[in-house]
Parts: C-alpha cells; structure tokens; sequence
C-alpha cells in the first residue's frame, strides 16, 4: 500500500504537536499498515493536539514506514531493541529466581505476578498464539523464552512510566502480553489507560479504568446506561425489533460477517432428526465452541473456569457424556478453517470417542432453528447474548468475558466445581421468562449502538471505498497483506480534510468523555443522544 503522499499530507498538521506541554499521552501503535486504524489513529491524535496534549509513541522494531506516517506529531518514539535487555538483566535474573519454584507448574506459571501485577495470562496467551497450539501441559524451552520476554517489556515498561508522567496510556489491544502488559504497568504509575481501534465501521474507544490495585479488564457493557434505557418502553420495544431485524438479517452490524459464514439454509430432513431426539424427553444442549487459538484467556485468565478454550472443549465434553437426560451437540465455530493450529476442535471431539454428544448439522441453521435448543454452553462470542433473546438459558465458562456480561441474564461461572455441577444439572435449566428475553434484546441492541462511535458520512469509509472488488466479500481471516485500492492516500486525504472543516463535534465528544466518569466507550455519547435525551 503506498503511502508516501499520505505522509506527506500529514506534515500540515504538526502546527498542532505540543512539544512542551505538560500534558502527555503514551501511545502504543499497531503495528500494521491497515487504513482504518491509520486513519482513526490520526483523527486521535490530531485531537489529543488540539486539546494540548503531546504524544510519545511505542512502535516494533521494522516499522520505518508506520514511523513516518506518525511523525507527523510524535514527540518520542519508544521501540524495544533487544540491546536494552542488558540494562535489565539484573532485575530479569532476580525474576528468574523468585520464579523457580512456579516454573514446573503450568498453572502456578499461569497465575505468576511480577511486582504484584498479574502476567500469566498474557505469557501463556502470547507463547500459545505464537506456537499456534491451543494448549500446553509441560513446560519447555520456548516457553521459558516467551516468561524472560515478559519480563524483559515489564522492566522496560517500569522504566518509561516510572521517569515519564502520561495522563493516558492508548492500547490498540487489551490481551497479549507486548501491549496489555502496558496498561497493566501504565495504570500502577496512575496513567489511564484507554483501548482505541478503529475501522471503516467507525471507531472504538474504550476506557480500561478505574480498576483496582491490580489491573483487570472489566466486561464492555455499561450497566449505568443499561438500567436508564431499560425505563424507557419505547426504548426497549425498538430494542426487540432492531433484535428481530438482525437474526432474520435485514439489518447488518458489524457482526455481520460472522452471521454470513455462518449462515446456511436448512435442511428439512436435519430438522426433523433433530426433532426426534427432542421428542424423546431430554433436553437438547448445543455447545458452540469459540476458536481455540483466539483469545485462549479472555481479558484475564482470572476470570475463565478453565485456563484455555481447549481445556474447556474437553471437560465440557466430557461433563455433558456423563449427564444422560440431555442430548448434546456440539457445534464448531463457523470460523475455525481461518486459523492454522492443531488440534481442531473437531479433533478433539473425535479424540473422546463420545456416545452421547453428536455433531450439530451443518446445514442446519441454529438462528433459524433456535426452538429445538434448551440450553447453550459456550467460553466466549456473540451467542451468549444471542440465544437469551430467543429465550434460551446459557452457562457461560467464566465472569465478565463476553460483550454483554453482568446483567445477571447469562449463568456466568468462574469456578470448576460450580461448573461441573451446573452442566450435571443443566437439563433443570428452564426457558428464559418475557421479561429476562426483553432484557436480553435490549443488551443486545445496547452492544450494537454503543460499541462502536460512528463518525458521520463525509467522515467515515466504506468498504467499497477501501478495498478492491475482488475482496469485498472475503472474510477478513483471508485477506492478502495488501487487499486495498492504489489510490487509498488520496481516500485518506480526503477524508481529513472534511475532518478539518469539521471537527469540533468530534473533540467536543472526546472531551466529554475523558471528563465523564459514568461513560465507558465514547459510542455511548451518541447512544445517550439518540435514544436517552428526550
């Protein structure tokens, strides 16, 4: 993608870097050449600019093109060259040997603190993503590297918020160990961290504080703004139709790809084998497995019942075999085939030599047969917050994972021992009453209207904008590394320079909702607006 005039075009607005000012931010840039993160990026930290903040950047190593597209305001630039590792390894060495006792446990390395802040979620994370394996039972070399690598950015980390003074630390992840270990160290050093992405949808930004002494990462949803719209009739009816709308797919979100792979058209005969076992008197359970190499631990790993969605795939398989007044099935993320790891999901199902649990059909739609579903047990994804609002209880493997957690809707458990005894128990569970499903439907339309803040149409791309017409229908997991226009700089020109004509909404929005304690994404600025002001 060529991005030179891009560059260039850029350089206008350093008139507004504040190289002085007290006011500081720290900002950890992804490290890809994508046009929607770029542009909302710019439109950031052209804003931070003009509300005098002053911008230091952590970029990777091998970045010189993403370096001269930020320059354009950067006062520093941090990169972690691997010579600095000799300034810490004194501290690294003392790590090593606080740590010896974990480092033949896989879940003591799994539950390891440095200094009090929580890391063994984002190693274990990080090394599994990198191996492309969903889990480990023994501890090997490589894995010794990924723990001295964590401790390496931790003591790189330390050292640049304990000698700079940042009121806001930006993520572009809140998982994995190189950039959610800075919020965790930022917010020790009293720097607020805030989650910031963006795309041809719009852009999310996401406050990941207050928070307690050790850094977590709290469910998405705002419960403050959740109650005040569920007050509203009006409101919470247009929440059950945008609800209805989605599933027969006559309104599209920015989940909507997942609704199109997964999407098929049902087959009669399937249905009506699945009806059998229905009719037979047990309860039909489906577990709809999250992909096992995305996102193992969640936000934090403290939260999940099972260290890995692996671990999870297979004792839940094996807790619903023994639990003989259900029948089971068991459905594969309709987006397993983008990724590269063994073992499958369906490996380990085949693994098990299960009698109980079958496979869910695929051309059976589950959206569309949703009645012959009596309970969901799932880790992570849009189906905890889905089937509620068709009236299905689900377990959920752990607290405040999902988007739409903590609304006391979803059977959310953190516990094995609950767990086990919620699955050999689920076939009590009974359908969702009118007033849980209308709470449902209105979480859901929460999600949808407040996750992202969507900039207006002079400002904001579409896909036929960006990309060329030979991917606008591929799925994102597919995409070649330069999927985009030739002519995309001039798109992004163009669109700053309707953002400079008209600003102002958008830093007046920021302003509100860096000052705003109640407000946790800057979409629900917009979503108070239309739906709460009246």
């Amino acid at each position: 993608m060529e991005l030179d005039k891009f560059i260039e075009y850029l350089k206008k607005f350093s008139k507004y870097k504040n190289q002085d000012s007290g006011k500081r931010i720290f900002f950890d840039i992804l490290g890809a050449e994508i046009p929607g993160y770029i542009y909302s990026s710019a439109l950031f930290t052209i804003t931070m600019n003009k509300l005098g903040y002053n911008i230091d950047y952590q970029i990777g190593n091998n970045q010189g093109k993403l370096k001269k597209i930020y320059s354009f305001n950067a006062v520093n630039f941090f990169t972690p060259k691997k010579y600095k590792i000799l300034k810490y390894l004194p501290k690294m060495m003392l790590l090593n040997l606080i740590n010896i006792p974990n480092y033949f446990s896989v879940n003591k390395l799994f539950n390891m603190y440095i200094d009090n802040v929580y890391v063994g979620d984002l190693i274990y994370d990080s090394y599994n993503r990198r191996e492309e394996q969903p889990s480990i039972d023994e501890i090997n070399l490589k894995y010794f590297r990924k723990i001295n690598e964590a401790f390496f950015y931790y003591c790189y980390y330390v050292d640049i918020f304990k000698s700079n003074k940042y009121e806001y630390t930006i993520l572009n992840h809140n998982c994995y160990i190189s950039n959610a270990l800075i919020g965790r160290v930022s917010q020790r050093f009293g720097s607020k961290p805030i989650l910031l992405s963006g795309d041809y949808m719009g852009i999310l930004a996401r406050k990941l504080y207050p928070d307690d002494a050790v850094f977590n990462f709290y469910s998405i949803m705002n419960t403050k703004l959740y109650k005040e719209s569920l007050e509203r009739e009006k409101l919470v009816k247009k929440a059950e139709v945008f609800f209805d709308n989605v599933m027969n797919q006559t309104v599209k979100t920015h989940d909507s790809v997942n609704f199109e792979v997964a999407k098929t058209i049902t087959d009669i005969q399937e249905r009506i084998e699945v009806l059998k076992y229905k009719n037979s008197g047990k309860k039909i359970v489906v577990i709809s497995s999250h992909v096992l190499i995305d996102n193992i631990v969640g936000s934090d790993g403290r939260r999940q019942t099972y260290r890995d969605i692996l671990v999870w795939l297979r004792e839940t398989l094996i807790l619903c075999e023994k639990n003989k007044n259900i029948i089971t099935f068991l459905k594969p993320h309709p987006r397993e085939y983008a990724f590269k790891y063994t073992p499958t999901i369906i490996d380990v199902y085949n693994d098990l030599n299960l009698k109980n649990i079958k496979l869910w059909p695929d051309n059976l739609d589950m959206k569309d047969n949703h009645d012959l579903i009596d309970a969901i047990i799932t880790i992570r994804g849009s189906v905890s917050f889905e089937f509620p609002g068709f009236g299905i209880p689900v377990i959920l493997a752990g607290k405040d994972h999902a988007g739409a957690s903590g609304f006391g809707i979803v059977n959310e458990i953190d516990k094995v021992d609950e767990y086990e005894k919620a699955i050999a128990n689920i076939h009590n569970l009974k359908k969702l009453d009118d007033v849980s499903i209308r709470k449902s439907k209105l979480i859901y339309f929460m999600y949808f209207n407040s996750i992202f803040y969507k900039l207006g149409d002079e400002l904001r791309f579409k896909k036929e904008d960006l990309f060329k017409e030979e991917y606008l229908v591929t799925d994102p997991k597919q995409l070649p590394l330069n999927p985009y226009k030739d002519n995309v700089a001039d798109i992004l020109i163009e669109k700053l320079e309707k953002f400079e004509e008209n600003y102002k909404e958008y830093l007046a929005n920021w302003v509100n909702f860096l000052n705003d304690d109640s407000l946790t994404l800057l979409g629900e600025i917009q979503y108070k607006e239309r739906y709460l002001s009246d």
